[in-house]
């Protein structure tokens, strides 16, 4: 049975940087985000902290562009 969500395609490292990971571009934002974090070994309270600064930055950006047009 099919629950809506698709196997995940993992990230690649950079042939020309190994220390650099490139994110599975067809995955969500806040997805990229953890797998970045992982691979760096940041802890799980750092990743929740970056993934709000990240929303409260959007959130912010768009909502300032709605209410300037």
């Amino acid at each position: 049975m099919a629950t809506g969500k698709t196997a995940p395609v993992f990230a690649r490292l950079r042939r020309d940087q190994p220390d650099k990971l490139i994110p599975n571009p067809k995955a969500r934002l806040q997805e990229q985000v953890r797998e970045v974090m992982r691979f760096h070994h940041y802890s799980l309270r750092t990743e929740e902290a970056y993934w709000q600064w990240i929303k409260r930055f959007i959130f912010f950006h768009v909502l300032f562009a709605v209410c300037a047009a």
